[in-house]
């Protein structure tokens, strides 16, 4: 009789586990079923809620965003770019950086998106944020040359030299009939007296390009680096062709003043320089080093001596300046004042060198931090504010 009262026990105590089992499928169901809601339908309707609010009541817009996002594990990304957009209008830039930096896949952001909200922040000025918007885009092949364009412009306008220089190249590589990137290369080039590179470089800018104030700017930094490596002949060329484009043009006295040196023509110059000077009531610095130069070449040292004189006063750095006053100042037989300049004409020149060793040794190192603050010193000694500035902050 126990055995046959002891089957239905088990038999409740099976269908009792059964049910237990059920009901906890059940539970797991609906807390799946809810975990889902709360990751997915729920953000949704947050995003939906933002939407409707954004334009009337942005901050508050922005609010339920941060919550949707929050919710769905920082996976949402187009509830992320509809944050980013709402802090830009807000003026928030910090903040829609650091959601920015919270993408797990920025790279696989629409770049068409991304455009749209670095037109925004340049709007406001948010430069950094804009570049950091384009980096994230920037490997995409669809819009590529797009993006990059746009990185350009925004690393030009924070004074980015290097950064410009990269991405010149990679448009380069992109578009070699790119007349902007040549032109930056060219700049590039210059200061470090790499002629040959900057004079093709500005040939080929000058040769793509279809923007008549460009190409007015190309041609005279052409005819700079052909003066700079004493080709007269072709600055000569160059400087002709820049009239019969642009006629009405009356800003190359300088360049035409210094041809006409170079071509042994010091008189004619110094003519030149007379009357430019003359027109102005204050000539820039420029325009007295020229001068000075044509002086000094028609043995007119007096004269010459207080034109430098007044290019050292602004430009203490200019180790050129100091060596042809040092030639004027001999040959008036003020051998103090010539050998003081002579001094500061070999300092200065060392100087310059140890700068442009030091930026290319910087760019293979970015990370040596004693090499970047001597770099930001050695700007700073030549007068370049902005960009030491710029080192010593890390960009």
């Amino acid at each position: 009789m126990k055995k046959e009262s002891s089957a239905p026990v088990r038999d409740m105590k099976s269908i009792g586990r059964k049910l237990r089992l059920a009901l906890l499928i059940l539970l797991l169901i609906g807390l799946a079923g809810g975990y889902y809601w709360f990751r997915t339908q729920r953000p949704q309707q947050l995003i939906e809620q933002a939407s409707q609010l954004a334009a009337s009541d942005p901050e508050q817009a922005e609010q339920l965003l941060a919550y949707a996002i929050q919710l769905s594990g920082n996976s949402h990304s187009e509830a992320q770019l509809f944050r980013i957009a709402l802090l830009i209008r807000l003026g928030n830039a910090d903040e829609a950086l650091g959601q920015l930096t919270m993408i797990e896949q920025p790279e696989a952001l629409s770049q068409e998106s991304i455009l749209q909200l670095v037109q925004a922040a340049n709007q406001r000025g948010m430069y950094y944020l804009s570049e950091n918007l384009l980096l994230a885009a920037v490997s995409q092949e669809t819009e590529r040359l797009r993006v990059l364009r746009s990185l350009l412009e925004v690393q030009l306008i924070q004074g980015k030299a290097e950064a410009a220089i990269q991405t010149s190249k990679q448009i380069l590589e992109e578009d070699s009939e790119d007349a902007t990137a040549w032109r930056i290369l060219g700049t590039y080039y210059l200061p470090q007296k790499k002629h040959v590179e900057a004079e093709q470089a500005f040939r080929n800018a000058l040769k793509y390009s279809k923007i008549p104030q460009q190409r007015q700017s190309i041609f005279k930094q052409l005819i700079a680096v052909l003066i700079d490596q004493g080709l007269a002949g072709q600055a000569r060329t160059e400087l002709e062709q820049y009239r019969e484009q642009f006629p009405s043009a009356n800003d190359v006295t300088l360049q035409e003043a210094s041809i006409c040196r170079l071509e042994g023509q010091a008189e004619k110059g110094l003519e030149l320089m007379n009357v430019y000077i003359a027109r102005r009531k204050s000539a820039e610095e420029a325009a007295h080093h020229v001068r000075g130069l044509l002086l000094i070449d028609l043995n007119q040292n007096e004269q010459a001596a207080q034109d430098l004189e007044l290019v050292i006063n602004a430009q203490p750095w200019n180790y050129e300046a100091h060596y042809k006053l040092a030639l004027a100042y001999r040959r008036l037989d003020q051998e103090e004042k010539s050998s003081r300049h002579q001094q500061l004409a070999g300092q200065y020149r060392l100087l310059r060198i140890e700068l442009l060793e030091s930026t290319n040794k910087l760019r293979e190192h970015p990370d040596d931090v004693s090499l970047r603050n001597r770099v930001a010193e050695l700007y700073e000694m030549f007068g370049n504010e902005e960009m030491a500035k710029m080192l010593r902050d890390g960009n």
